[in-house]
Formats: structure tokens, sequence, C-alpha cells
């Protein structure tokens, strides 16, 4: 081979990379949630889509509709009802018509919902504490560094959280 990626990124391997390492790190997590999940009959987005709207409905408790949750979750309008047709057929969601718009959609929690988020959470506590405990002075560097960081691009991303699929402040 006569290419040299040395050369030409200025990158001596791809542990160079900042985008390399968090995408390691990020599938590392995502691997000790995901086992976690699949125990409670939950997919990454679903568990993602039910905590945005726990995390939403702290805010407005009669509900929000599918597009509010999709933008703060940051994924299409289409996928949050698809997810949220499968989790109404699980019994974690309740799923009615827009009082004054006849197109929305309103979901919220069900009781059986609201258990199995409570689950699913104890879950992610569990998936970020193992995460942390081979060396939880590194971790929390990490993660403060990482708070750091982001709240630098947030404060850059002025009103675009939703197109970074971040929940309101």
């Amino acid at each position: 081979m006569t290419l040299k990626l040395s050369e030409i990124s200025g990158y001596t391997s791809s542990y160079d990379v900042l985008g390399y390492q968090l995408r390691l790190m990020s599938s590392i997590w995502h691997r000790k949630l995901n086992a976690g999940l699949a125990e409670i009959d939950l997919t990454e987005m679903q568990f993602v889509l039910l905590i945005g709207l726990g995390w939403l409905l702290e805010a407005n408790v009669k509900g929000v509709t599918q597009r509010e949750l999709a933008d703060a979750c940051g994924c299409s309008t289409a996928l949050a009802s698809q997810v949220m047709q499968k989790l109404d057929k699980k019994g974690l969601v309740d799923i009615s018509s827009h009082a004054k718009d006849a197109r929305a959609r309103v979901v919220s929690l069900s009781k059986t919902g609201e258990e199995r988020l409570k689950q699913a959470v104890g879950i992610l506590r569990k998936a970020d504490e193992e995460f942390r405990a081979d060396d939880p002075e590194v971790n929390q560097k990490l993660f403060e560094a990482l708070r750091a960081a982001l709240a630098v691009k947030i404060k850059g991303a002025n009103d675009r959280l939703d197109e970074l699929g971040a929940m309101p402040l």
C-alpha cells in the first residue's frame, strides 16, 4: 500500500482521533446498558423515548406530543410514532388524540410504563456505575471533562439543541 494515512491525517493511529475514542467509549457503555434492557424486554430506542417522555412529563404532566418527544430525543416523528405504537402494544404508554390538533398524538406513561421505566432507570444507573467502577477517579475526570466540553458545544449551538437530540435544559 502506498497510501500513508499517518502522513495525510497527522494521526499515528485511530486512537489519536477524538471521534474514534468517543465512539469506542460509547460502544462499551451501550453494551452494558443494552444487556440490561434486553432483560426487561426493551430496546435502547424504546428506552430513549420512555426516559425522554419521563423527563418531559415532569414539566408537562398532561402529556407531550409525539413530535415534541421526537425532537427532544433527536429522532424523526415517524420513528417515534413506530416505537410508541410498540410501547402502546406492550401497555407502557397511552396515546390519545390532541384536543386542538386532530393530526397530533399525545403520549403519556401508563402505570405499567412508569414501573418499567423505574426498572430501566435502575439498569441505567447500574450500567453507569459498572462503567465507572474499574477506575472511578479516571472516569470521574472523564465525566467532568465531557460535561464541560458539552456545555461549550451546547452554548455554541444556541437554539439548535433539538437538532442535536438534546433534551431541553
